[in-house]
């Protein structure tokens, strides 16, 4: 469905001010627009006051008329708005009596259909128009930024200086000129087309009015008029003619409302937004600010790019310094342990400290066997032991390794009574079958390996 019209940037977002201007056959009618507070304020400029437009250096804005331009809408069976960008051109150049080639086009805003199409409204001139009125402003001293087209002109301000009052109405805006008028029709906020006839055309008018657009009554339709020509009696005098066919109001200011139109959209966004002058034929200022923007976002993107290379620098280089520092610190746990510096790294530097360790090892055995306790005192331990228990000793084994005991004890559970003293336990204990004098065979070995 219509959304009223996709709100796009202003032109002119980057200045503060601009100069709205319509040529109207020998006539200039100018203001002074000043955007203040997210809104836009128009003066007036005094017509022996335009040759001097150029020289305060703000921008000036000027709009194809209806007879030097037109709106169409296209519509592409496709739900994708790039797809249907891409043949809107095609469709346009169907509807025209003339080739597509021969104009200037801009598709000025983007719409779904209730059926998951999408619908575009273009603007466009021929190019000899465009060419003509470019030639009529310099005659007047003046090059201007921007070129609007009428219709979505006058639909736009006149939303925005009478907003609907029944949503969803039919809505017509009527610019009055002495020999023509241009009448721009839609529903609510939508935009629907523009057409141009002769003033006193009455019957043409109300051909193009037609019947309501929508179910709403018709004595609801709002009327806004606006124009050099909407004097009351003449708007009076039309509205009459017309039978009278719903509500009307005419605009303050009615002969510089166009002109505020055009200054307003150029500096504010918003809905239907058009600038026909484009493509080879922007202006030289535009250009160049595309330009700095366009450098603009590649210095942004490019110092984006290399402060995250910095970022990743810094923090390879802070790894990597980190992962040196524990390098060091292991080397030098390393070279402890084995008692030299040690060249080796990984699995083969433990290996050198491994083999340093069990040659140290190996160096100070007789050392540590002297000073081990004398095996002298264990012996006299487990005699003494044995003798408490009744067990007879056959063979005593001992050394810094191993203790191996065979004997034979008085009863089953006598045997058990050697282990403590031995540091063994029952693992370490074996008995035989009881000997004819009832005593009982047992051997225990501790440390070392035994069979």
């Amino acid at each position: 469905m219509g959304n009223g019209g996709n709100r796009q940037e202003a032109v002119l977002a980057g200045w503060r001010g601009c100069y709205g201007v319509v040529l109207q056959g020998d006539r200039c009618v100018a203001v002074r627009a000043e955007r203040v507070r997210g809104r836009v304020v128009c003066s007036p400029v005094d017509g022996g006051a335009i040759e001097r437009i150029a020289s305060e250096g703000l921008p000036v804005v000027t709009v194809m008329s209806e007879r030097e331009s037109f709106t169409r809408w296209v519509e592409a069976p496709y739900g994708s708005p790039a797809k249907a960008r891409k043949v809107f051109p095609t469709l346009l150049d169907i509807q025209l009596p003339f080739a597509l080639d021969d104009c200037i086009h801009s598709f000025i805003d983007l719409t779904r259909t209730p059926d998951h199409h999408c619908r575009g409204l273009a603007a466009a001139a021929r190019r000899t128009h465009v060419a003509e009125k470019l030639a009529a402003c310099e005659a007047r001293g003046f090059d201007p930024m921007v070129l609007d087209q009428a219709g979505p002109a006058l639909w736009t301000q006149a939303l925005q200086e009478h907003p609907p009052r029944y949503p969803g109405a039919s809505r017509l805006v009527v610019w009055l000129e002495d020999t023509h008028a241009t009448l721009v029709k839609g529903t609510g906020n939508e935009f629907a087309s523009a057409h141009t006839v002769r003033a006193a055309d009455i019957e043409r008018m109300r051909h193009l009015v037609g019947a309501p657009m929508t179910d709403t009554d018709t004595a609801q339709a709002e009327w806004i008029w606006c124009g050099p020509a909407a004097t009351p009696d003449h708007v009076a005098a039309l509205w009459q003619a017309l039978g009278e066919p719903g509500e009307r109001q005419t605009v303050d200011d009615p002969a510089t409302f166009l002109a505020r139109a055009i200054a307003t959209r150029a500096l504010l966004a918003g809905p239907y937004r058009c600038n026909l002058r484009c493509g080879s034929l922007t202006h030289a200022a535009l250009r160049h600010r595309e330009k700095r923007s366009a450098t603009l976002t590649l210095s942004l993107a490019l110092s984006a790019a290399l402060l995250l290379a910095l970022a990743d620098g810094v923090v390879l280089w802070r790894l990597r310094s980190r992962i040196e520092s524990v390098e060091s610190a292991v080397s030098a746990e390393i070279d402890a342990l084995a008692g030299y510096h040690v060249t080796a790294r990984g699995r083969d530097a433990l290996r050198s400290v491994q083999d340093a360790i069990q040659e140290r090892k190996d160096e100070l055995a007789p050392f540590v066997a002297a000073l081990q306790p004398s095996l002298l005192t264990q012996v006299g331990s487990i005699v003494q032991a044995a003798d408490r228990n009744g067990a007879h000793i056959e063979s005593l084994l001992l050394d810094a390794q191993r203790v191996e005991l065979t004997g034979t004890a008085p009863d089953w559970r006598r045997c058990e009574t050697l282990l403590p003293i031995m540091g063994g336990s029952l693992s370490n204990l074996k008995r035989g079958e009881a000997l004819v004098s009832e005593r009982i065979p047992f051997t225990i070995a501790t440390g070392g390996h035994h069979e």
